[in-house]
């Protein structure tokens, strides 16, 4: 499905099928970006481009999800929008914030559009404002990750 140029760009610098047994590869948190799938494969090519590097959620949806906040070294894996795992990330830092307090630094991370924060405040009060009344000071979970390996 991803271009071969993708993949043996990130194959070269992702480790091997070795470094991750089954039950570990079991154990992961799977998901996808976005809520469809057109969001789902855009967003996840950018990954497997490099240009995507971090990701943003709202903390609303993961206290009411009872999901954890992610933790340096977590490791999930990536699916596109046929539920296909892509690849596993590692989370490099995640941080907790109000929406308002995003900086041009960390939404060129995101990698989306011209990369600029203007750029990433309307596509995410687009996105967010379809699960809870939005304002500046909803607070938001921000992850900056690594893609550590790519499924051919």
């Amino acid at each position: 499905m991803w271009p071969s140029n993708y993949l043996k760009k990130h194959l070269k610098k992702s480790k091997t099928m070795n470094d991750f047994s089954d039950q570990q590869l079991a154990a992961l948190e799977q998901w996808s970006f976005g809520d469809n799938a057109e969001m789902a494969d855009s967003l996840l090519a950018l990954v497997l481009e490099g240009k995507k590097t971090a990701t943003s959620g709202l903390l609303k949806e993961f206290q009411e999800e009872n999901e954890l906040t992610l933790q340096p070294g977590d490791r999930s894996i990536i699916k596109d929008s046929k539920n296909q795992a892509v690849c596993v990330v590692e989370t490099v830092k995640t941080m907790t914030m109000p929406f308002s307090d995003m900086s041009e630094d960390l939404a060129r991370l995101e990698g989306e559009g011209d990369l600029s924060l203007e750029y990433w405040r309307n596509a995410h009060i687009e996105f967010f404002s379809k699960y809870c009344e939005f304002d500046e000071s909803v607070e938001i979970v921000f992850e900056i990750f690594k893609v550590v390996h790519i499924f051919s």
